[in-house]
């Protein structure tokens, strides 16, 4: 096999643009065949612009010049987890397990090492991927569940029920949601109630959840404009205005049909009174006014959480893929 590896030159032309999309949709088309394929202002993005805190690069595989596979990886440079790696490998469907996913994750590892990258994940998403996995040296960590919730079957009676919250609400609680940025007064709330993420569980994943700041928020917000998304956030605060819980969701505009729920928290002392479902239901009402195309909403959970997941379940949200997170140290990689 003459597998050709090549890092992603930035920017991209639009020759290598089309070869990637190319790629990705021949992937999706057997992974998720009833979806639209994805358009390259989203695709591209995701590839080339750098999360917060950490440095990302693409490498692709190319086989007598035809595009067969690609590895987006990424190393934490600062934070809490300082040399955490990350990978998402894609190769055409008929080609794995043939050695490109080893070759490609051969090629970036010099550049994750250079970084202080000491371990890599990478999220395999089925048995074909799991035994790649063990072959490369990664063992199993943790088990995810991608859900996908059809907002035309969304039960109009359990919503208004859940947005009318009338516990919470005889409690003192209240909502505020918006669209973009957290304004200014909002922030270190949300910053409070992101941190209560804290307690969301991470199994055998050497990972350590992220603590919130007003600059971390102020980061991601302006990643998620980057790549051209759009963030719907709710902020639940108690009677006396402290923070109480919160959840984000996110739409691109060139792929409105898809929403994509970023993180939902209650903090431990306001839990109990239903406000996941609350900030949840309220925040979903928010992007459907805005997002009128919007079809399917998204989210991921560890197996381990049975308190979000039972959220999700009877919010509507059905199991659709399950991932395995697959980790090593970095002298425990077997890719010879």
């Amino acid at each position: 096999m003459g597998i050709q590896i090549d890092e992603l030159e930035v920017p991209v032309t639009s020759a290598v643009a089309d070869e990637v999309v190319a790629l990705q949709r021949s992937i999706d088309a057997v992974r998720d065949p009833d979806d639209p394929a994805i358009p390259a202002e989203v695709l591209i993005p995701e590839l080339v612009v750098e999360r917060p805190e950490q440095r990302t690069r693409t490498w692709l595989a190319r086989d007598a010049d035809e595009l067969v596979g690609y590895l987006s990886g990424g190393t934490r440079i600062e934070g809490e987890n300082e040399g955490y790696a990350e990978v998402e490998i894609e190769v055409r469907r008929d080609r794995r397990g043939e050695g490109i996913e080893r070759a490609l994750v051969a090629a970036a590892l010099p550049w994750l090492a250079d970084l202080g990258a000491t371990t890599l994940c990478w999220w395999a998403e089925d048995d074909v991927d799991r035994l790649v996995a063990e072959r490369m040296g990664l063992t199993f960590r943790q088990e995810e569940r991608c859900s996908r919730m059809q907002v035309a079957e969304v039960d109009p009676a359990q919503q208004l029920e859940w947005i009318a919250a009338p516990g919470a609400r005889a409690a003192g609680y209240r909502l505020v949601s918006w669209e973009g940025p957290c304004p200014d007064e909002l922030l270190d709330a949300y910053v409070v109630a992101f941190t209560a993420m804290a307690d969301a569980p991470v199994d055998e994943m050497d990972w350590v959840p992220l603590q919130g700041t007003p600059a971390r928020a102020r980061r991601h917000e302006r990643w998620v404009a980057e790549v051209g998304q759009t963030i719907f956030s709710s902020l639940a605060l108690d009677a006396d205005g402290a923070p109480a819980g919160m959840t984000a969701l996110c739409v691109h505009p060139a792929r409105p049909w898809l929403g994509m729920q970023e993180d939902t928290a209650v903090v431990r002392e306001h839990r109990g009174h239903a406000l996941g479902r609350w900030l949840k239901a309220a925040n979903l009402a928010q992007v459907r006014s805005a997002v009128p195309d919007l079809r399917v909403v998204q989210t991921y959970n560890a197996e381990s959480n049975p308190w979000m997941l039972a959220i999700n379940v009877d919010m509507g949200f059905r199991p659709h893929r399950a991932y395995s997170a697959c980790q090593a140290d970095l002298g425990d990689l077997r890719l010879g």
